[in-house]
């Protein structure tokens, strides 16, 4: 506990409460009176930290997330492309047949996005993906412009993928690589997206001066 106390940065009292709440995994214990923490409690430690830090998620969205999710902390690269999915979608917890309900939309239509690329397709749906479904349907005109997104998407995922892999790679383990990646991809990306998307807008509407 000392050490992890140490190399987490966390008091004492914080971890026992991530312990006996379950965000933690148990310790192995060889003997009575001594306890034997995984590597992996740092990673989620560091995970628990940044979702509260820097999203604003309450402790019992996280116990959610850690336990409804297939986070593998053991590996860096799926540790951070199964955390971006988790935080990203949010918790799967409808049926297609509850959001078919809930959306006021029928199968047909439903596939239709998915063929279209424009909402995941899975078994299970969080809150967030039916705000997406129920805006999507209501974007008919907007589907040209839509499909570039999707297009442009695929084309960034492949850079920034190829780039987060080199970064791991030369601070593998890193206090903040994680972290950095996290912010790049949830808050420094949208806000650049949008920035430049507002300055090009003007410059079109004013004959290319902004």
């Amino acid at each position: 506990m000392n050490a992890l106390v140490k190399l987490s940065g966390e008091s004492k009292s914080t971890l026992i409460y991530y312990l006996n709440d379950g965000l933690l995994p148990q310790p192995q214990r060889p003997k009575p009176n001594v306890a034997l923490y995984d590597e992996k409690c740092l990673e989620i430690i560091k995970f628990i930290r940044y979702l509260q830090n820097s999203l604003y998620y309450s402790i019992s969205q996280i116990k959610e997330i850690l336990t409804d999710s297939t986070i593998d902390f053991d590996d860096s690269i799926d540790m951070i492309i199964n955390s971006l999915e988790v935080v990203s979608v949010g918790n799967k917890e409808f049926s297609i047949k509850e959001v078919l309900q809930k959306s006021k939309i029928s199968l047909q239509e439903l596939q239709e996005l998915q063929t279209l690329q424009l909402i995941r397709v899975d078994d299970f749906y969080s809150q967030k993906d039916i705000e997406i479904i129920d805006i999507l349907i209501k974007s008919e005109q907007a589907l040209e412009l839509l499909k570039h997104y999707v297009k442009s998407a695929k084309e960034l995922a492949k850079l920034e993928n190829q780039i987060g892999v080199e970064i791991l790679q030369e601070q593998h383990k890193s206090s903040n690589t994680h972290q950095i990646i996290f912010d790049i991809v949830l808050k420094v990306k949208p806000y650049i997206f949008s920035h430049h998307t507002l300055l090009e807008n003007k410059r079109i509407h004013n004959g290319g001066k902004l």
